[in-house]
């Protein structure tokens, strides 16, 4: 049986204040050229459902993946 994994992206919390990011616009701004779902910023429920799916009955199938909740960061 495999583990699946989840690798979330830059994604704006709370603690994002702490190291200079005031806003989810200025976050947009800082990585806007990095994602090609950008001017979107990543939130926790971006990668709180993720979660969600791979803890409900949807994923009873999936074993051994990697879910990337990036915005599509690592495919460019």
């Amino acid at each position: 049986m495999g583990v699946n994994s989840v690798r979330p992206g830059e994604i704006y919390t709370h603690m994002c204040k702490l190291v200079g990011i005031p806003s989810q616009q200025a976050m947009r701004e800082l990585f806007k050229d990095n994602a090609p779902l950008s001017p979107h910023a990543g939130e926790s429920m971006d990668i709180a459902y993720g979660y969600l799916y791979l803890a409900s009955d949807e994923s009873k199938f999936v074993t051994g993946t990697e879910l990337i909740i990036d915005g599509g960061w690592s495919a460019k």
